[in-house]
């Protein structure tokens, strides 16, 4: 059976509430591994508790370092991540959030390219 669509690549992040996650460095390429232009392109990602809720609880900064070889950073901020509630124990309900990353293209194109659970674990040490 042939299959049809596009939902990008898993990738969980396991982060420490008040840490700066990142910056990852990514060389978007098409499937000929050409290199993906991103001139005019708009990259997003964002935090929520689950992917139905219509509150968000963090952007990602990401940053296209050079549009016409498809390389990107992004990262969580120390000051976006110490403002994302943590539970008291591992993989408790309340520190599983639900993250993601889509490109939209210069067609107006909206291509997933990252998806995952958000591990939150409790701050300890704190300025």
């Amino acid at each position: 059976m042939a299959q049809v669509g596009s939902r990008g690549k898993r990738l969980d992040i396991i982060a420490r509430q008040g840490s700066t996650i990142g910056p990852f460095i990514v060389d978007l390429v098409n499937p000929d591994d050409s290199p993906v232009n991103l001139t005019g392109c708009t990259i997003t990602g964002q935090i929520r508790k689950n992917a139905l809720d219509t509150l968000k609880v963090a952007d990602l900064t990401i940053v296209v370092l050079d549009p016409l070889v498809g390389k990107f950073s992004f990262e969580i901020l120390h000051s976006v991540s110490k403002d994302i509630p943590a539970g008291e124990f591992q993989r408790s309900v309340e520190s599983v959030y639900q993250w993601d990353m889509e490109l939209l293209d210069t067609l107006n194109k909206i291509t997933p390219l990252y998806y995952g659970e958000y591990l939150n674990f409790r701050e300890v040490t704190r300025p």
